[in-house]
Parts: C-alpha cells; sequence; structure tokens
C-alpha cells in the first residue's frame, strides 16, 4: 500500500483522541549527541506529525511514503552539527545504537537506500541546509524509553554541500492509547475491548459520520492447511467482533467493515494465534 507525504494529503486515518503530550528538556539533553551544537530547537505543539518508516520514493512525479506512522502531540524539532572530531557515520552509529539500547529500532536506512537526498531536504524536512550527496546520508527512527515514558526519535544525518556534518533530530512523546493504534490495535478473537478504548472509537465515530472502523483479519499461515480455511476463520472472527462492537457502539453493522490480509505483511504475534485483528478507523 502507498502512503502519500502528509504534506500534500488529506489525512484520512484518525487515531482515538488523546490529551496531547510534552517533552522536558531533560529528554532533549539525553538523545542529542554528547558536544554536538545545537542550531536550533523549535517547538510545534499541536499539529499531526509523520515520522518516515521508508525511505521516500519519486514515483509519476510524487513523493511516495510507503510506510510511516503519525502521531499527533508536540513535537520538538533539532537541527544539530556533530562534534568537529565525530564522522557522520560515527553519528549514525550514536543514534541508532540508542534506539536499540533504549527502545526499539522501527527503521533505518544508509547513504543511496535513503533514496535521494534532496528529496529529505526539501519536500520532507524542508530544510535546506540538508541538501547533500545521496551517499552522504543516514536515516534511523523508532522508540525510545526515558524515565518511564516512551518517546517517537527519528534522526535524519547528512553531510551538506558545506561539508557540514548534520543532524536532523524530531522527538514527540508517545501516548499509552496512541500508540496502540500505530499499526492497528491489536485484537485476539473472543477477547474484550476496554471500556476506554470502545469510549474512545464510539467517540470518533459520533463525532465524524464519514468515518468507518476497518477490521483487518490476519492469520498464522502454519495453523491452516488452505487458504480457504484462513478465510472462513478470518471471516468468522470479523463477525463476532463486528456484533460485539455493534452492540457496544451503537451504530450499524455497516460502518464496520473487513479487510482480509491473510498471511502476508505481519510476523506472526507472540503466542503464535491462529488468527487476530486489527482495527483502523478510516474514511473511505
Amino acid at each position: 500500500m502507498r502512503i502519500y507525504l502528509i504534506k500534500f494529503l488529506t489525512l484520512f486515518v484518525v487515531f482515538p483522541s488523546v490529551v496531547s503530550a510534552s517533552v522536558n528538556n531533560d529528554v532533549i539533553d539525553s538523545l542529542v549527541m554528547k558536544q554536538s551544537n545545537i542550531e536550533y530547537h523549535q517547538v510545534t505543539k499541536k499539529g499531526l506529525h509523520q515520522v518516515l518508516l521508508s525511505s521516500p520514493k519519486r514515483i509519476n512525479n510524487e513523493i511516495i511514503i510507503e510506510k510511516d506512522i503519525r502521531h499527533e502531540g508536540e513535537l520538538h524539532t533539532l537541527l544539530t552539527r556533530l562534534p568537529q572530531a565525530s564522522k557522520l557515520s560515527d553519528g549514525f552509529s550514536f543514534y541508532r545504537s540508542l534506539l536499540v539500547s533504549q527502545g526499539k529500532l522501527l527503521f533505518e536506512c544508509a547513504q543511496r537506500a535513503c533514496g535521494i537526498s534532496s528529496h529529505w531536504a526539501n519536500a520532507i524536512l524542508n530544510e535546506r541546509r540538508l541538501l547533500g550527496r545521496d551517499n552522504d546520508q543516514y536515516y534511523v527512527a523508532g522508540t525510545v524509553e526515558y524515565d518511564g515514558e516512551t518517546y517517537i526519535l527519528s534522526v535524519y544525518l547528512v553531510a551538506n554541500a558545506l561539508r557540514e556534518n548534520l543532524a536532523f533530530i524530531n522527538v514527540i512523546k508517545q501516548n499509552d492509547v496512541q500508540a496502540d493504534w500505530y499499526n492497528g490495535l491489536l485484537v485476539l478473537p473472543n477477547a474484550q475491548l476496554t471500556k476506554s478504548v470502545l469510549n474512545s472509537i464510539k467517540e470518533q465515530l459520533v463525532k465524524d459520520e464519514e468515518l468507518f472502523l476497518y477490521v483487518a483479519s490476519y492469520t498464522n499461515k502454519a495453523k491452516f492447511k488452505s487458504v480457504s480455511a484462513m478465510q472462513n476463520t478470518s471471516k468468522n472472527d470479523f463477525l463476532n467482533l463486528q456484533t460485539m462492537l455493534s452492540n457496544e457502539l451503537g451504530i450499524e453493522t455497516d460502518r464496520i467493515r473487513q479487510q482480509f490480509v491473510g498471511s502476508f505483511y505481519e510476523h506472526v504475534i507472540e503466542g503464535e494465534s491462529d488468527s487476530w485483528l486489527r482495527l483502523f478507523l478510516f474514511k473511505p
């Protein structure tokens, strides 16, 4: 599935309402490579922010993002120059290790695998100083744990035309409820949703009558002998969930739709369940 760059698109993916979380300066200090020079530090308190989990591509004169996450909250954006004695690869190693050791690395790319440098500088990050050669760039994105809280961190590093080793850093505090919806809210067959989750979904559906609740159905291929068996199980799981949601939310069943995914696009979840579901709020 293609996802267009957020600045060119009216966003149709909706998360349940949550209170935006702020980021304190101690967190920022802990995430920036030591002895880096901070060129600027900007704070955007409102808005929906896109974090890329794939390299940007240009297709038919459009910038295409194949995978991302989107989060509403306070965004901290920093442009930094790496310490003079550090190579660009040192910065990449630092931020990558930070994600691996203190959180979760969701995506990384190096040099030409990151795509075209001008796409990052002009179309995505809107910072002309980041323009450099395609083989002098790196990118990492993931989550970091700090003092019991989870933060989304993305870092684009490049040696620009002035041979400055720059790191463009975005930090957002992750809300617990919203975090569950990045890749769809996970629901196991016959599991009960909490009242808070049901209330959040209902609030969004009541607020916007154009919204639909989509249920993506996944299966563990190793547990089934045929595709038809997978489809039958997913259909039964969906119908049970559809009935429950319709009753709990007080909405018609036609506002709850299924998308059968099967065994593609996702690793088997822990516990080796035969099947599972993910919920999304979309405008079709």
